[in-house]
């Protein structure tokens, strides 16, 4: 033996199979290409709306919900508030960047 393999050979059968196996991947895939074609639109609707929203005349600290029912409608406004820095109740964030430099500043 010097190693070499013969050519794999298929009958009627195993041809049969192989290519309703090569068609059904086709369609899977095909089909897997209209989903993300519509996960795209869902998407390019989320962010009209948010764009929508944004434009929208801020709301003052009166006007915001207190229940998240009311909080969904105004998700994505502008807002105005006024308020006094607590450095006390600084949070600092691991790993974020501001101004495209790691760490804290």
């Amino acid at each position: 033996m010097t190693g070499t393999s013969a050519p794999l050979r298929l009958g009627r059968a195993g041809k049969v199979v192989v290519a309703l196996a090569a068609v059904v991947m086709m369609l899977i895939t095909g089909r897997l290409g209209f989903w993300q074609l519509d996960r795209a639109q869902q998407k390019l609707a989320l962010q009209a709306a948010i764009e929508a929203q944004a434009q929208a005349v801020p709301l003052s600290a009166s006007q915001l919900p207190l229940n998240a029912e009311e909080a969904q409608t105004q998700w994505h406004r502008p807002v105005n508030l006024r308020g006094r820095w607590q450095a006390s109740a600084t949070v600092f964030l691991d790993n974020r960047q501001m101004r495209g430099r790691p760490g804290f500043s």
